[in-house]
């Protein structure tokens, strides 16, 4: 019985540790964006639920289950709200929406459910019926109407999310961002569905409860949100001036941002295995509570380290704090021999892979061994009781360890296709190169042509052309062109337009040797013609230059 119960609290934590991690990394890059707060907040809703849930599956009596219960419905109730929140965010013009009043509305019954359910000292017990069965503390909702009106705020909330998402993905034609829409439309479905069909109707209709698994259930949709937010230009950076080293300095601060995010996490596990066994000993809490700060501690300095401007005094101090945090997390638990966190180093480790000098590598190894044998001769021999915590705090390690690596291995990939894309560019260049020396007066359309095919297929665009100016009469014609499959030609469309139609193209070519239109639609006022004639052509975005 107790195993199953730990079971369970270990998927909330591990659920805990994901939406923690990915509230941070999105909210990190740009804190001011409200969007990114959006996500933030849907996070930590989240992780209260999560948490709330992971501790009073395995509580001691049910005085301290209902208190967590009550914990986890202040993220529980919050999350639809914000989820349509963020939805809205997402969907429409931002930039009329952000930093504005307009959506708080939508959050009223979640304040209204979070004191009911929540705060409410007379009302939040009423709202549950607990049940300590095989799976731990379950709760058989209570038929009032206060579950009743969860029940439509939940139902109302997610139609209305859809809804929007629907529709918003209908009007998007940009192929990626349109896949990316699909992604959030189809798991979120998934995610009520779950919801309603392993949560709601079986607790409505059973008389015994099952597990309440829709917090682990909403990492896919959540999942799916944080994945094309970050990888479908949702929430984009500033790239980075590339320098001769393997990563950027961008690059190799957000390795450590990471990190920092690592030992936050860490931290907490380390408390919830070190009080939750031991809560009903003296100074439990104060002592678990010092090692987590420690840990945290350790995640502030790094982070707070990546806002030193000058990279040589940077890298000297995060060197230094990650080389004297081995022994301080290492020694915490020296009664146990260091049995669980001996790997913690390990991290660190990857980490270094990003200097281009050897010390951090160097520095971690010896003090890893050092710390090691030090140990070894404090305790040479200990026998160890391993409990469901030790694990928590593996598995969290294992996470911490996963994403550093995987940002790191990201790393790489892309300065791989980063080199192979600079030795295409340059074999291009050489090709067209080659061609261009035979140019003459029978051959130019041809060569012209050939040009055309390579940029066009090389940037994998839809249209490439030239235009040609005749200075003397002053006009411009449309007069060679390549096409991707599927694309109508233009060729012939537009022959001697006068210049002045489009003076603002001109000018823009004349002044920044450069045209470049991210978004059609937002083309300024005075280049009226100029974005009439490219939303006829269903043209998106271009780059044009002199030739």
């Amino acid at each position: 019985m107790e195993d199953i119960s730990s079971l369970f609290s270990l998927f909330f934590i591990l659920a805990f540790s994901i939406y923690l991690f990915w509230g941070i990394d999105i909210f990190r890059i740009n804190p001011k964006k409200g969007l990114n707060r959006a996500f933030f907040a849907l996070s930590m809703a989240l992780c209260i639920w999560s948490f709330g849930y992971a501790l009073g599956n395995t509580a001691e009596n049910m005085e301290r289950a209902l208190f967590w219960r009550r914990l986890a419905s202040a993220g529980r109730m919050h999350l639809f709200s914000i989820i349509l929140h963020f939805i809205i965010l997402l969907t429409y013009e931002r930039e009329k929406l952000e930093n504005k009043w307009y959506l708080l509305p939508l959050h009223i019954p979640a304040l209204v459910l979070t004191y009911v359910f929540s705060i409410s000292s007379k009302m939040a017990p009423l709202q549950y019926n607990l049940m300590q069965i095989e799976y731990g503390w379950l709760d058989k909702p209570v038929d009032n109407i206060w579950n009743k009106f969860y029940y439509l705020y939940f139902a109302v909330y997610m139609l209305v999310a859809l809804v929007v998402l629907m529709k918003w993905k209908e009007k998007i034609k940009d192929k990626e961002i349109n896949r990316s829409a699909n992604l959030i439309f189809n798991t979120m479905i998934i995610g009520v569905l779950f919801g309603v069909l392993l949560d709601i109707l079986p607790n409505i209709s059973l008389k015994k409860p099952v597990p309440q698994i829709s917090v682990i259930v909403i990492l896919i949709p959540v999942g799916a949100m944080f994945y094309a937010a970050k990888y479908y230009h949702v929430f984009q950076v500033q790239i980075p001036k590339k320098s001769e080293i393997i990563v950027t300095e961008e690059e190799k601060i957000n390795i450590f941002r990471n990190l920092s995010i690592g030992f936050h996490i860490s931290a907490v596990l380390a408390f919830l295995s070190e009080y939750i066994p031991y809560m009903d000993e003296d100074n439990a809490f104060i002592y678990a509570l010092l090692k987590a700060l420690a840990l945290t501690g350790v995640g502030f300095a790094v982070g707070l380290i990546q806002r030193i401007k000058r990279e040589s005094k940077r890298d000297s101090l995060t060197i230094l704090v990650l080389v004297l945090s081995i022994p301080l997390a290492t020694l915490q638990y020296l009664k146990y021999g260091a049995l669980t966190v001996w790997a913690f180093p390990m991290v660190i480790i990857i980490s270094s892979i990003v200097f281009s000098k050897l010390t951090l590598l160097i520095l971690t190894t010896i003090i890893s061994i050092i710390t090691q044998v030090l140990i070894w001769g404090i305790n040479p021999e200990s026998i160890v009781l391993i409990d469901k915590f030790d694990y928590i705090l593996r598995i969290g390690m294992f996470i911490v360890a996963f994403f550093t690596g995987l940002y790191i291995n990201r790393i790489y990939i892309n300065k791989i296709r980063e080199n192979k894309y600079q030795f295409e560019f340059q074999k291009l260049g050489s090709d067209i190169s080659l061609q261009f020396v035979s140019l003459n007066g029978n051959n130019f359309n041809e060569k012209v042509k050939y040009l055309l095919e390579k940029i066009g297929k090389y940037f994998n665009v839809d249209r490439t052309y030239l235009f040609t100016i005749d200075y003397e009469k002053q006009t411009m014609t449309y007069s060679n062109e390549w096409c991707n499959t599927g694309i109508s030609e233009e060729i012939g469309t537009i022959d001697d337009i006068p210049l002045h139609i489009f003076s603002w193209w001109i000018k823009e070519l004349e002044n920044n040797k450069l045209v470049y239109i991210k978004d059609v639609n937002h083309m300024p006022k005075e280049a009226i013609e100029e974005k009439s004639q490219l939303q006829r052509q269903n043209v998106k975005s271009l780059v044009s230059v002199p030739v």
